[in-house]
């Protein structure tokens, strides 16, 4: 369904109001012709009431003729007013369609904006869906790697305990055991003779009778 222009609602408007403005001024002299007809017709009718024949028979042809008058003046006032209830349910109906399109293209735009509304929600479910499932994949890798760590962690607490407790319970023996280590050299040491550290040594008779072959 089309809306009316707005140039041609204005141009229709001002001819409407043109048209009762004609139509009052009409009607406003069929009124005043009316309120003459009517006193004059019932003046002569009284008149010729008591008067001779001839005018009595003035005042009848009077009372009719005013009578016509006058029901011609109500058919022209209805015709008036069938003409201007008209142009009003015309007008009402012009005015209803134009309100009835842009009911309907605010109704389109609204269904419109709605859909794009839509689409980037699911646009945007779909890239969060997409982001839990690497973070929960993430989260399952970091648990194994947690559960690795914490079992390293606890055998490196349980050596550290059992070296701990090692240490307690023997630290003189470890002690000893480290001064002997340190005195084992020097035990097996034993000090020369006096008589060999005074005598100058002796040469050797063997030596002086060796010969040797260089032949």
């Amino acid at each position: 369904m089309t809306a009316i222009a707005p140039s041609t609602a204005a141009t229709t408007r001002a001819r409407e109001r043109a048209a009762r403005a004609r139509r009052r001024a009409v009607t406003s002299v069929w009124h005043r012709a009316a309120l003459v007809v009517l006193p004059a017709g019932a003046l002569l009718s009284l008149g010729a009431a008591f008067g001779p024949v001839w005018v009595v028979r003035a005042g009848v042809l009077a009372a009719l003729v005013t009578a016509a008058v006058v029901l011609w003046l109500c058919r022209q006032e209805l015709a008036e007013a069938r003409a201007d209830h008209a142009v009003r349910s015309d007008r009402a109906a012009a005015d209803h369609r134009s309100a009835r399109a842009r009911t309907e293209r605010v109704a389109a735009a609204a269904a419109q904006q709605a859909e794009r509304t839509l689409a980037e929600r699911e646009t945007s479910i779909a890239t969060l869906e997409h982001r839990v499932g690497e973070l929960y994949a993430e989260s399952v890798a970091l648990s194994g790697r947690n559960h690795d760590l914490t079992i390293r962690l606890q055998l490196c607490e349980d050596e550290l305990a059992r070296l701990t407790a090692l240490t307690a319970e023997r630290p003189d023996g470890l002690r000893g055991e480290a001064g002997a280590a340190e005195a084992e050299p020097t035990a097996e040491v034993r000090p020369l003779p006096r008589r060999v550290l005074r005598e100058p040594a002796q040469p050797d008779p063997g030596w002086d009778n060796l010969e040797v072959d260089v032949s």
